[in-house]
């Protein structure tokens, strides 16, 4: 499967620091040619708080849906193991802008800024 933009549209509302995350995401798969799965990728943390009714926690500027995504491999420990040299490339991405991601599940993460 090839990159699907229609899964990785930026959503309205994200801080700053959340637009600059998830482009920067959003230009990697598209650089790697990674499908989303069919999931919507990105979610303002209050519209995933309205959505699935689940809250984020501090400092969170961007949650990422990988179920059944290409992308996963780049933010989750199950869909990387054995080689987490993936995630290792999302981390050092993140952090070059002042963010970093932690694995909720074995299907979303959240991006918080990185102190």
């Amino acid at each position: 499967m090839a990159y699907d933009q229609e899964n990785f549209i930026i959503p309205k509302g994200l801080s700053p620091l959340g637009k600059i995350g998830a482009k920067k995401i959003q230009k990697f798969a598209k650089k790697k040619g990674l499908h989303a799965g069919g999931c919507t990728t990105f979610y303002t943390p209050k519209g995933w708080e309205e959505h699935w009714r689940k809250p984020v926690g501090k400092n969170v500027e961007l949650v990422v849906v990988y179920e059944g995504s290409d992308l996963g491999e780049y933010f989750s420990y199950d869909y990387a193991h054995p080689d987490y040299s993936t995630i290792e490339k999302m981390v050092k991405k993140l952090k070059k802008i002042g963010l970093y991601s932690e694995q909720i599940t074995s299907w979303y993460s959240v991006v918080v800024i990185d102190n």
